[in-house]
């Protein structure tokens, strides 16, 4: 998307990663919730920004 602004347009972009929760006996930890999140979005950006990847 480009954006209008005093300096000139601007040009903005979109990943986002998503994930699963998974319930059960062996229950993930915020911590790892978020590194598969993270993992997820990073492959969004590398594979040509402005994408959604499902982890």
């Amino acid at each position: 998307m480009s954006v209008p602004s005093e300096k000139g347009n601007l040009s903005v972009t979109l990943s986002i990663g998503i994930i699963e929760m998974n319930h059960g006996p062996q229950a993930e930890t915020v911590e790892d919730l978020f590194r598969r999140a993270d993992k997820a979005m990073y492959s969004a950006k590398f594979t040509g920004r402005n994408r959604t990847v499902i982890g």
